[in-house]
């Protein structure tokens, strides 16, 4: 163990020399939380998520219209996906509750298309649609 111990802080020296800050700026994480703006002043970087609107609710009757890239380019990569003669299952998390999502082809070849929606909360029970739909994290781009 002793024999170690040199080793050990002659690496833990090197990794500290690795460290920089820019000039002036302080060596905590203080300067990621605000950075300067045009006119000098200190903003927040919090501030600027803080300022997005709010994602738009999304209407059930809508998504029931969604072809499959759609679909995922708004709600993102599901926790669960299964193929199944054709058919797809897509599981996707909300906040408290589960959204699966059946789709089936629009006609022969066609397209993966949104044939029905079954959303449960935690405990396995039924829970409301458009509600679940809602608190199911989603992009900026759907």
């Amino acid at each position: 163990m002793r024999a170690a111990l040199p080793a050990v802080l002659l690496l833990s020296g090197l990794l500290a020399a690795c460290v920089t800050t820019p000039e002036g700026a302080p060596a905590t994480g203080a300067s990621a939380a605000a950075d300067l703006d045009e006119s000098g002043r200190g903003e927040s970087r919090d501030a600027e998520v803080a300022a997005l609107p709010p994602l738009p609710r999304l209407d059930l009757a809508e998504i029931m219209t969604w072809p499959r890239d759609r679909l995922l380019g708004s709600l993102g990569t599901p926790v669960f996906r299964r193929k199944d003669k054709g058919a797809e299952i897509l599981r996707f998390r909300g906040e408290d509750c589960l959204l699966d999502v059946y789709m089936y082809p629009d006609g022969p070849g066609g397209a993966l298309r949104i044939a029905h929606l079954e959303a449960r909360g935690p405990g396995g029970q039924a829970a409301d649609k458009a509600a679940c739909l809602n608190r199911t994290p989603r992009g900026r781009t759907g």
